[in-house]
């Protein structure tokens, strides 16, 4: 995305003198700024139209409760209309808070932080909005066609319960240090709610 065409983007957002400070995961279809803004710090996030909007969302829905509300996930921007995205180039754009800090790492001190982290993201009940995530396993078979190891892992696949049937709660679905920050001013946080929602607790614990 030229600086151009992300200023006009947002405008939507009444936002004014944009400078794009950086790219993440360049590699992939997704398009993920670090935008500054007269001094302040966003994350831009486009995602394909071709996803489904319901995922977008869900996508935003979540980043409302946890973050807006709860503030233990990067907060949603509103656009200048009210709405939490927008569509644009043929891409899902919303915009997000910067957070101002560190990764979290593989340290006793920074997993014992997530744990706490996880056990009050599982604790909330007012949530209602399932995972995009399927809980179904059935598309993991489609893995490692090639591997030498494929017969060992459909076995694996083969003992797996159907997850839907236990424990539901709202789960981020990739829990881990590299979907955790630590704020400068101490609190932990997630990011990349991309499949946040309800889902069963074992596929976070797992």
């Amino acid at each position: 995305m030229e600086k151009w065409s992300a200023s006009a983007l947002l405008r939507k957002w009444d936002l004014s003198d944009i400078e794009v400070t950086g790219r993440f995961h360049a590699d992939t279809v997704r398009r993920i700024y670090q935008i500054c803004s007269k001094g302040e710090q966003y994350i831009l996030k486009g995602i394909p139209a071709s996803v489904p909007e319901s995922e977008i969302s869900s996508n935003t829905a979540v980043h409302q409760f946890l973050g807006n509300e709860q503030g233990i996930a990067p907060k949603v921007i509103l656009a200048a209309d009210g709405s939490c995205y927008v569509k644009s180039d043929g891409y899902w754009f919303y915009l997000l808070e910067y957070i101002e800090g560190r990764m979290m790492r593989e340290t006793e001190e920074d997993e014992f932080r997530l744990g706490k982290l996880a056990k009050k993201l599982h604790s909330y009940q007012e949530y209602v909005i399932p995972s995009p995530m399927s809980q179904n396993t059935e598309r993991f078979y489609r893995w490692f066609q090639e591997r030498s190891f494929k017969k060992e892992f459909d076995s694996i696949l083969h003992s797996l319960p159907d997850f839907s049937h236990y424990d539901q709660c709202l789960i981020h679905s990739d829990l881990g240090p590299h979907n955790a920050m630590i704020r400068d001013t101490g609190e932990a946080v997630f990011i990349d709610l991309d499949k946040t929602g309800i889902g069963s607790r074992f596929l976070d614990l797992g």
